[in-house]
C-alpha cells in the first residue's frame, strides 16, 4: 500500500471515530443541554436520533413500507402511543414521545391526525411550559409552527391565546437555548398567522434583544433571521419609513461579528431594508443611507466577505459566504440579483421567486423539513402564501415531443447547456 494511501485510510478511520465520539456525546447529553453549535445543521440534530422518522417507527410496521396507505397506519400507530408516553411521569420518555410527534409532522401533511390528537398536544405544551425539563420546552417550541402551519391560518387563533404569551416570557427570560428557540418560534406563527398587535409586540421584543451585547451566536442569528421573515409582512413604507433609522446601524455592527452565521444573517437583513427601499424608490443609491449608518462600511464589508478566504472555515462555509455575499453586494449595489429556490416533486416542480417569497419558503422549510412537499401538494395555506398551487400529474409525452424536448440533441436541452457555460463563465469572470 502506497503511503499516499495509507494517509487517506487513516484520515478515513479518524473521521470515523470522531463521527461516532459525536454521536455518543449527542446520546447522553443531558436534558437541558443542546448541540446547536451551527446554524446550517438542521433541526433533527437537535432530537437527539440522526435517523429521523424511521427510527422512532415500530421495525415491524415500518419495514417495507412503500405505500402512503402502510405510512398513514404507521403514522397514526406511532401518534396513539406518544399521546399515551407524553402522560408519563418520566421525563426521557416525554422527551422520546414528543421526538416522534415532531419527526409524524415533518413526514407528510397531517391535518386529520392533528385534530384528532390537538386538544391532547395543546394541554401538554401548556403544562411542560409551567413545569417541564428544558428539553421539552425546546421540543415543544420546535413543534408548535408545525402545528399552526398544518392547522391553517383561519384556525390558528387559539395558539396565540393559549400560548403566545408564554412564549414571549420564555424568549424574555428563559436560558439562551431556550430564548433562541422561542424569537424562532414566535417569527414563524406571527408570520403564519399573527395579526399587527402579535407583530408589534414581536418587535418590541427583538428591538430590546439587539441591545444586549451578552447574547450567544445562536440568539443573534435567531433575531436577525426572526427580523427578515417578519419584515416580509410588512408594507415597504413602514419599513423604509420606521425600521431603516431604527435598524440599520445595529446590523452594520453585526458585520463585524465573529461568527460566520451572525455575519450572514447581519447581510441578509441589511439586504433586505434595501430591497424595501428600492421597491418604494428606483432610483434609491445605497450611499442615501448615509445618514444612518456608515454606509462605506457596509460597502467595504460586503465586498470583502464575497471574496473571503481562510484555512480556520470550513471550505463549505467559506463557499456559503461568498454565494451570499455576492447577492447582498449586487443588492446593495443596485445590481439584478436572482433569488430563486427549486423544489422538485415527483413528477414536476415548482419555482419561488423574488426576494420576498424565498425568505418565506425558506422559513417554511426549515419547519416542515421532508414534509414540505407533501405540504405543497395539499396544504391551501402555502397556496395562499406563495399563489402557488400544485399538481403532481405524470405528464405524458409523444415520441415527437420526448425528441423537441427530452433527446440529447433538442433545443431545449442545448440550450440549457449554454444557460449553464454561459453562468459558468460569469463566475470565472467574476472571482
Amino acid at each position: 500500500m502506497s503511503g499516499r494511501r495509507k494517509k487517506r485510510e487513516r484520515r478515513k478511520n479518524k473521521k470515523s471515530k470522531n463521527q461516532k465520539k459525536e454521536e455518543q456525546k449527542l446520546n447522553n447529553a443531558s436534558p437541558n443541554v443542546v448541540n446547536d453549535d451551527s446554524k446550517e445543521e438542521n433541526d433533527s440534530n437537535l432530537l437527539v436520533s440522526n435517523g429521523g422518522l424511521e427510527e422512532s417507527l415500530d421495525k415491524s410496521i415500518y419495514d417495507d413500507l412503500d405505500d402512503d396507505e402502510n405510512v398513514d397506519i404507521a403514522i397514526t400507530l406511532v401518534l396513539e402511543e406518544a399521546l399515551e408516553d407524553i402522560l408519563e411521569s418520566r421525563s426521557s420518555t416525554r422527551e422520546q414521545a414528543l421526538k416522534k410527534i415532531i419527526q409524524c409532522f415533518r413526514r407528510k401533511y397531517l391535518p386529520q391526525e392533528l385534530e384528532n390528537i390537538e386538544y391532547s398536544i395543546l394541554e401538554y405544551i401548556k403544562s411542560s411550559f409551567r413545569k417541564g425539563t428544558p428539553k421539552e420546552k425546546i421540543y415543544c417550541l420546535i413543534l408548535i409552527p408545525i402545528l399552526v402551519i398544518t392547522r391553517g391560518d383561519e384556525n390558528s387563533d387559539v395558539y396565540f391565546t393559549e400560548l403566545f404569551d408564554k412564549i414571549m416570557a420564555i424568549a424574555k427570560t428563559g436560558n439562551e437555548n431556550l430564548r433562541f428557540r422561542a424569537v424562532e418560534c414566535l417569527s414563524y406563527i406571527i408570520f403564519l398567522a399573527g395579526d399587527d398587535t402579535h407583530t408589534q409586540n414581536f418587535l418590541e421584543l427583538i428591538t430590546g434583544c439587539f441591545d444586549n451585547s451578552n447574547n450567544s451566536h445562536q440568539l443573534n442569528c435567531s433575531l436577525l433571521d426572526a427580523y427578515c421573515l417578519i419584515t416580509t409582512t410588512l408594507s415597504e413604507d413602514t419599513v423604509c419609513t420606521d425600521h431603516i433609522p431604527a435598524y440599520i446601524d445595529t446590523f452594520t455592527g453585526f458585520l463585524e461579528n465573529s461568527n460566520i452565521d451572525v455575519r450572514n444573517s447581519a447581510g441578509k437583513a441589511i439586504a433586505t431594508l434595501v430591497y424595501n427601499q428600492r421597491e418604494l424608490d428606483d432610483k434609491f443609491e445605497i450611499y442615501d443611507l448615509d445618514g444612518y449608518t456608515n454606509v462605506d462600511t457596509i460597502v467595504e464589508v460586503f465586498t470583502e466577505l464575497s471574496n473571503f478566504h481562510s484555512k480556520k472555515i470550513s471550505k463549505n462555509n467559506i463557499r456559503m459566504q461568498k454565494k451570499a455575499f455576492s447577492s447582498y453586494s449586487d443588492m446593495i449595489n443596485g445590481g439584478q440579483v436572482e433569488a430563486v429556490e427549486t423544489l422538485d416533486l415527483e413528477h414536476s416542480s415548482i419555482n419561488i421567486k423574488g426576494w420576498v417569497k424565498v425568505i418565506q419558503y425558506q422559513a417554511i422549510k426549515n419547519i416542515l423539513q421532508s414534509a414540505i412537499k407533501s405540504h405543497f401538494l395539499n396544504n391551501p395555506l402555502l397556496g395562499d402564501i406563495f399563489n402557488i398551487f400544485v399538481t403532481n400529474e405524470k405528464v405524458e409525452y409523444n415520441s415527437y415531443e420526448k425528441k423537441l424536448y427530452k433527446s440529447k440533441n433538442s433545443i431545449a436541452t442545448k440550450q440549457r447547456t449554454i444557460d449553464r457555460r454561459n453562468k459558468q463563465r460569469k463566475r470565472i469572470i467574476q472571482d
